[in-house]
């Protein structure tokens, strides 16, 4: 795109930056909790997450609290106007490790 980064791929590089920081909770782990947290958020000017809000929880507060943690830690953020829905999801492979 002509004059840099589209919407999408900054977006795309949001998820992938919060997927990254993500930490499974031991707890969830040990009981084989799976789900997905949808959160809402603005970024600020200096990349970091503003206005984090659950709009639809996983089932688990455990979840749900670390996919607002990983919101946080994967700042700084790349630049995005208005306000964004990211899904943050939890999954245990076979050997109960996560899958990306």
């Amino acid at each position: 795109m002509p004059g840099g980064v589209s919407y999408d791929t900054r977006v795309a590089e949001i998820r992938r930056r919060i997927q990254q920081a993500l930490v499974y909770p031991p707890l969830a782990r040990r009981r084989s909790i799976e789900g997905e947290s949808e959160l809402a958020f603005e970024i600020g000017a200096s990349g970091s997450p503003a206005g984090i809000a659950l709009v639809r929880s996983s089932g688990s507060a455990l979840l749900d609290r670390a996919a607002e943690r990983a919101v946080r830690e994967a700042a700084p953020l790349p630049p995005v106007i208005g306000r964004l829905r990211v899904p943050v999801r939890f999954e245990l492979d076979a050997l109960g490790a996560t899958r990306r």
